[in-house]
């Protein structure tokens, strides 16, 4: 089964879950990843690690892949 890699949110970007192999950095445990049957699903539960966690899943709200983008922005920060 092919799965488009935009479709697939990660929840849980944390400095422990990005590994450098090789020179290259590579993203890693998919466990509580999910991926989107729609472009317009949002999700809704709690998951990941509180410390890199974007604001609208703090407030309980619905979120999609942005949260991973704000997670990504926090370990560069």
């Amino acid at each position: 089964m092919y799965v488009n890699i935009q479709s697939i949110v990660h929840r849980d970007i944390k400095p422990a879950n990005i590994l450098v192999v090789n020179g290259n950095l590579k993203l890693a445990d998919f466990g509580l990843a999910r991926t989107f049957n729609e472009a317009k699903d949002l999700m809704h539960t709690n998951v990941g690690t509180p410390y890199y966690q974007a604001p609208e899943i703090w407030s309980v709200g619905k979120y999609d892949e942005k949260a991973d983008l704000w997670s990504l922005g926090i370990l560069l920060f």
